[in-house]
């Protein structure tokens, strides 16, 4: 009963779903499939600032935005092969897995698409925002920074 009540308050009131042992696992499930997603992206997106920062030491006189965009070009075969191969797997879960592992792969295929998409066209992006609006309040542009316009 309070491991029902932490993942899902609303199913408290209905009797049926408490005594639904698939429902405990459910939730596990969605935990499990959250954390793999959230470790993937996480993974990815280091992949993309750590070329950044190299790139970042040889190119010391070059536009930040210009170097992030090199980076995220240099990176994006590596993490679209990632992302593809790994998709064919869960693919391959969520098709031939049976009804036990059908919710966790259609999370995980979810939430692999959308992970690959915030590292590559939200993180990257932001970071340019983020060192832009730093120099603006700065009251300078230092250099390889970019207008904020």
């Amino acid at each position: 009963m309070k491991r029902l009540r932490l993942c899902f308050p609303q199913a408290i009131s209905s009797r049926k779903l408490q005594r639904d042992s698939r429902f405990h696992y459910l939730c596990g499930y969605i935990i499990a499939a959250l954390l793999t997603i959230i470790g993937y992206s996480l993974n990815d997106t280091i992949v993309i600032f750590d070329r950044i920062r190299e790139n970042m030491r040889g190119q010391r006189r070059a536009q930040f935005a210009a170097v992030v965009n090199a980076s995220v070009n240099q990176t994006l075969s590596r993490t679209l092969l990632t992302t593809g191969y790994t998709l064919l797997v869960v693919i391959a879960l969520l098709l031939l897995g049976g009804d036990v592992l059908h919710g966790f792969a259609l999370a995980l295929l979810v939430g692999m698409i959308a992970g690959t998409y915030s590292t590559v066209f939200i993180a990257s992006p932001l970071l340019v925002y983020c060192h832009a609006w730093t120099a603006s309040r700065a009251g300078g542009t230092p250099v390889g920074a970019v207008d904020a316009r």
